[in-house]
């Protein structure tokens, strides 16, 4: 059997998935911003709800290479050069609550050496 751990679409339906709480969702024609789902840059699907760092500055490279610095998570959502629906595909790995599984598991392989 295939696993997908991003987008899935079949004809106009969709469905995700959240890596982290298992929460599922589909729809006709949705997408992650109806979902209320997003991406990070490694491919990893979660809920908005779980995105962490959200007040911290971050870069965003838009489709065309250019990288854009925002103050904070929410200045995305109303700068006018980012389209943020295409955005949730790609958010900042330093929103992705992912990076503290990597901080964790990078303390824990220091500690056994």
């Amino acid at each position: 059997m295939k696993v997908r751990t991003c987008f899935v679409s079949n004809s106009s339906s969709s469905s995700f998935i959240c890596c982290i709480c298992g929460e599922e969702v589909s729809g006709m024609d949705m997408g992650l911003y109806d979902a209320e789902m997003c991406c990070c840059e490694n491919g990893h699907q979660f809920c908005q709800s779980h995105l962490i760092n959200q007040d911290q500055p971050c870069d965003v490279k838009d489709f065309d290479g250019t990288i854009h610095h925002f103050e904070t998570f929410h200045d995305i959502e109303e700068d006018e050069n980012i389209e943020y629906y295409d955005f949730l595909y790609s958010v900042p790995k330093i929103t992705a609550p992912f990076v503290r599984c990597r901080k964790f598991q990078q303390m824990i392989s220091i500690l056994i050496s």
